[in-house]
């Protein structure tokens, strides 16, 4: 169960930034490593970390954006 929780994360974080490529780009790691985990290898634990913090900013902005509107108006 703990490989397919990180696998999800993996692949959501990999959509949330443009795919594989931008993924592996974004988180300083080769695109064939990027590539073999969401092929269903074992992810790290260091992985899997920096694509929380992937969803998570992503799921933040919008928030952080509304509290500001509300601010100003």
């Amino acid at each position: 169960m703990q490989n397919d929780v990180r696998s999800r994360t993996l692949h959501r974080a990999a959509e949330l930034v443009g795919g594989p490529e931008a993924l592996a780009k974004t988180i300083c790691v080769p695109e064939p490593a990027v590539r073999m985990w969401l092929a269903g290898r074992p992810i790290p634990p260091e992985i899997f970390l920096r694509a929380v913090d992937i969803i998570s900013e992503h799921d933040e902005a919008p928030q952080v954006a509304t509290q500001q509107q509300r601010k100003e108006a």
